[in-house]
């Protein structure tokens, strides 16, 4: 589903212009960020949580030249999927 579709949908269901929801989603992202960048974890209800996570330095190799470089720490996020996604993705048989 790419952001228009997921605006678009989300229109649909709460009566709202899609304007408005692109607004509110762009504000829940800066939202989110911003609890990321400070350490914390984000729960999205139904959905699940959303934890920083830090990947470390390492050493790697240009897979085209095969010269040894080192790829720098970073920050990036993991996502944890809830019960209730996982019940969804998984129905019972």
């Amino acid at each position: 589903m790419t952001e228009s579709e997921l605006i678009a949908t989300l229109a649909l269901d709460t009566g709202l212009p899609q304007t408005r929801v692109r607004e509110l989603l762009q504000s829940a992202s800066e939202h989110i960020g911003a609890v990321l960048r400070h350490g914390n974890e984000v729960v999205l209800p139904g959905l699940g949580k959303l934890k920083p996570v830090v990947r470390e330095e390492r050493q790697g190799r240009n897979p085209r030249t095969g010269v040894a470089m080192v790829f720098p720490a970073r920050h990036g996020v993991k996502f944890l999927p809830g019960k209730k996604l996982r019940e969804r993705l998984n129905p019972p048989a």
